[in-house]
């Protein structure tokens, strides 16, 4: 269903509880997915820049993923991979923001 609201354009409202443990995961590099070199452009209190280069069965792909702090409590993010999948050319762009909602997580997972 999310892939398929992603290819129409139309956004992707999510809600999650990110846990301490999960922090680690979200840092590139700290997760097991070990087909992405990832490596800091520029590093700042307030914005990341990340270059990526994955390889995973063949498939090559290279980008940019961009966090930036708009204050205390949000995020906003950019994320622009090129490369080859089954020889043709693709290419993929997200965008998107997170927001603090409380200190409590409210789900089960």
């Amino acid at each position: 269903k999310q892939s398929a609201a992603m290819m129409s354009g139309k956004p992707i409202v999510s809600k999650r509880c990110v846990k301490k443990e999960d922090l680690a995961k979200m840092i590139p590099n700290a997760s097991k997915q070990q087909s992405c070199k990832t490596t800091f452009v520029t590093s700042s209190r307030s914005k990341q820049e990340i270059k990526m280069d994955c390889d995973e069965s063949g498939q090559k792909m290279t980008g940019t993923l961009v966090v930036e702090a708009l204050n205390s409590d949000s995020t906003k993010f950019n994320m622009q991979m090129t490369g080859m999948q089954d020889g043709k050319p693709m290419g993929m762009t997200i965008n998107g923001t997170s927001k603090w909602l409380s200190a409590t997580c409210t789900d089960s997972k």
